[in-house]
């Protein structure tokens, strides 16, 4: 491979890694609180986006002045998913994934009922040009997509790092009982658990709408990469998450390049299995709960 094909695949994939990255984040901060995977992730991000798309068609909103608004609704969704999930039965993990199972199918039928089956794009005629970095030239939706992911992964890890709610809720994720005992209200830890991570997830569903077509089907792939990264990283380490999100962004644009684009998702599914087969410790070392 020539030494510019591969600054342009390295360049391509940490930029794709970023996003990926925000994708799993607040998939990752549910799954540390309240322990379980939340299956309807990706609907929700799908959902986001589609909705980013009717707030600009039709109501004429710049995207900029719709994240707000998709932020917003997104974490309004998850804490209805969240008045669900508590009103389980023990074992509550097994029953949050049947659930989210089942609010993932619902999600998708309410999409196609308002916007068919039809691929959607939510692309601004500005970002389709690229953007020439030394020897590599990336597109301007890509670019976006990875400073609006880093940005939002900085304020996240400044939230759980410097507030007193994020050290609760870090607290939560290393030890529920322990914290519990501290003085920590666990039911109020988990709605805002669901909150952020909904919030999060309403944002890059906007910025995944970017750069991939809309159809209702679509939430699978960002609940597998969730799902991948998170297994990869450990419960509570966005450091993990981050590198994890750049090493698959890597191996994709890689996989594109080499063999073509109709084996990106067996890319995905082919890195999820090698996860599974790794030791008990996350992708930075530590051991993983």
């Amino acid at each position: 491979m020539a030494p510019f094909l591969l600054w342009q695949v390295l360049a391509s994939g940490l930029l794709t890694g970023l996003l990926y990255a925000l994708l799993a984040a607040g998939f990752a901060l549910l799954f540390g609180i309240v322990r379980t995977f939340n299956l309807a992730h990706g609907e929700l991000l799908i959902l986001s986006g589609y909705l980013a798309l009717g707030l600009r068609d039709v109501g004429g909103l710049p995207l900029m002045a719709a994240v707000p608004l998709v932020a917003a609704a997104a974490a309004g969704l998850a804490l209805l998913l969240h008045q669900g999930v508590a009103r389980l039965q023990e074992p509550r993990e097994l029953g949050s994934l049947v659930f989210t199972f089942g609010a993932s199918l619902a999600l998708q039928g309410l999409m196609l009922l308002i916007w068919q089956g039809n691929y959607r794009l939510l692309l601004a005629e500005a970002l389709e040009a690229g953007v020439a970095i030394g020897p590599v030239t990336l597109s301007a939706k890509g670019l976006l997509a990875a400073m609006g992911s880093l940005l939002l992964i900085g304020g996240l890890a400044w939230f759980l790092g410097r507030t007193l709610e994020g050290k609760a809720l870090r607290a939560v994720s290393l030890n529920r009982e322990g914290a519990s005992l501290m003085g920590i209200h666990l039911p109020r830890a988990e709605r805002l658990a669901f909150a952020i991570g909904g919030g999060l997830a309403g944002v890059a569903g906007l910025l995944y709408a970017l750069i991939h077509a809309l159809y209702p089907a679509a939430g699978l792939e960002p609940t597998l990469i969730a799902l991948t990264l998170t297994i990869l990283a450990g419960v509570g380490r966005l450091g993990g998450l981050l590198a994890g999100g750049l090493l698959l962004g890597v191996l994709e644009a890689a996989v594109v390049l080499l063999a073509g684009g109709a084996w990106r998702e067996l890319a995905i599914a082919l890195f999820l299995l090698l996860v599974l087969r790794l030791s008990g410790t996350g992708l930075l070392g530590r051991r993983r709960e």
